[in-house]
């Protein structure tokens, strides 16, 4: 039975961290290795982390010296880990039962070729546990275009060959999109997909930025992600190109007016006037924001 590692990452969250860790010590697969990062620098946090790892003995312990964010934090994590395969759980999200299990049977049974990570369906919680919203893409084989078009899945929802992540170098420190960009990454190292086609995490809807997707850490991820994208727009056909570019910058549109950056929203909107090819469409953008400010701005 090959070893799993998985790398638990966790900031200034209490029960949610307990409720995480419980999930991997619950999986059904035996032999998994946990590891967690703390990036706390708060005392109070610290002491609480440290208190419930005290009741399991079979969970490595590492201490950020200082604030490194979960890209890099998920590094540390991947640099200690001896494990075949990888997985990450961010401190707010939880694991089912099965969910290593299944997807290390879907690794060992799978037809895709150089596979370099299984993802599984997902859902959306309230803290009352209602759910939200379920995500199930079913995507296998090659996922470039796919994952370009929109993220295929979260952090939370994989399992992974180290060994291809560490090829890749791993997450790269952004602000947002560090699992767009890890997946863009292993596609062009020629990596696959596959799924198991079950909800096997939930990650719950805790706190305003995270359920609105509003902040400007998420525009600038998004801005850096469109200039990544745009370097490798010469694997594409024209039409696959204007289609990517349209849904980029339609995200980016709706957070700079979300944010009051009206001006840059702007030329934004001229952009997504070029690359959609139903223009109709982009005028009943407009119609939908409100843009008497917006207005001024073109004025000026």
């Amino acid at each position: 039975m090959d070893k799993v590692t998985v790398v638990i990452t966790t900031y200034k969250r209490k029960e949610e961290f307990r409720k995480a860790l419980i999930s991997v010590i619950n999986q059904t697969y035996d032999n998994i290795e946990i590891i967690v990062v703390d990036d706390n620098i708060e005392n109070t946090y610290i002491v609480y982390v440290q208190q419930i790892l005290e009741k399991y003995d079979n969970v490595k312990y590492i201490k950020n010296k200082k604030n490194l964010g979960g890209a890099l934090s998920r590094n540390v994590g991947l640099k200690a880990s001896t494990g075949k395969y990888i997985a990450f759980l961010d401190d707010d999200d939880v694991y089912f039962d099965k969910k290593i299990e299944n997807q290390v049977k879907c690794f060992e049974e799978s037809d895709v070729c150089n596979l370099g990570i299984v993802y599984c369906h997902t859902e959306a919680v309230d803290v009352y546990e209602n759910i939200l919203e379920k995500y199930e893409k079913n995507v296998r084989g090659d996922f470039l275009l796919e994952n370009m078009l929109g993220t295929i899945a979260a952090t939370t929802q994989w399992l992974c060959l180290k060994s291809a992540v560490e090829q890749v170098g791993g997450f790269k420190d952004v602000p947002s999109k560090q699992d767009t960009t890890l997946l863009l990454d292993l596609a062009m190292a020629g990596y696959r997909i596959d799924v198991v086609p079950q909800i096997l995490t939930k990650y719950y809807e805790l706190d305003i930025e995270r359920i609105s997707g509003v902040s400007e850490k998420n525009l600038k991820g998004e801005l850096l992600l469109r200039d990544y994208m745009r370097r490798i727009y010469n694997r594409f056909d024209y039409k696959n190109i204007r289609t990517v570019e349209y849904n980029i910058d339609f995200r980016i549109y709706y957070l700079q007016i979300r944010l009051g950056k009206y001006k840059e929203a702007f030329q934004t909107l001229k952009l997504l006037y070029k690359t959609h090819i139903n223009r109709l469409n982009v005028l009943i953008i407009i119609i939908k924001h409100p843009f008497r400010r917006f207005r001024k701005e073109r004025l000026k």
